[in-house]
């Protein structure tokens, strides 16, 4: 994680391409929606002199505060155990990047529905989802969930909003014309 090498390096070739992804797991929420390597990925954007394209894996929603820095950005998600193959084919060309967002990336978290909160002294006592309240033991923690913006979250929570990059946003290589195989029979 040295900035220095790292530009260094990057300088002897015409392009660079630049990885980071978030460190997740089903039992718990991120502890923020920056790339774990945000700093070292912002420096490096910021001082490269060449062509740089950031590669970003991650589970879902992220911060992208040195997007304007990239020459490019490709976002996978949850690709699988092909994801390295998938990315290689993408970034030679043998493959045409033409997925959509399945997600907004907000400028910041402030734009996104906040975790559930554990509840004090409430846990859960079974498979079954028995409430017991005290002190300690039980399958796992309550947590209270209010979720007040019913269907407000997400592209139509900011409808209004600047965010970095709106939920179906992509670019693809390809030129697309549409056109009639035949023209459709108008009846009546």
């Amino acid at each position: 994680d040295n900035v220095d090498l790292t530009v260094a390096a990057m300088e002897r070739a015409d392009v660079a391409i630049v990885c980071g992804a978030t460190t997740a797991a089903e039992s718990e929420d991120r502890p923020s929606l920056l790339l774990d390597q945000s700093g070292f990925i912002g420096e490096v954007l910021a001082r490269a002199t060449i062509p740089t394209v950031l590669v970003a894996m991650t589970p879902g929603a992220v911060l992208l505060p040195f997007a304007a820095n990239a020459t490019a950005i490709v976002h996978t998600f949850l690709a699988g155990q092909e994801t390295g193959h998938a990315i290689a084919d993408v970034l030679l060309g043998r493959e045409n990047p033409s997925g959509k967002l399945p997600v907004t990336i907000p400028l910041s978290e402030e734009q996104t529905v906040l975790p559930c909160q554990p509840v004090e002294g409430v846990h859960i006592s079974s498979v079954a989802g028995l409430w017991t309240q005290g002190g300690g033991g039980g399958y796992g923690v309550h947590y209270d969930c209010d979720y007040t913006e019913s269907l407000h979250v997400g592209y139509l929570g900011l409808h209004d909003e600047p965010v970095g990059f709106p939920f179906g946003h992509g670019l693809s290589f390809t030129r697309f014309a549409y056109a009639w195989v035949r023209p459709p029979t108008v009846r009546g």
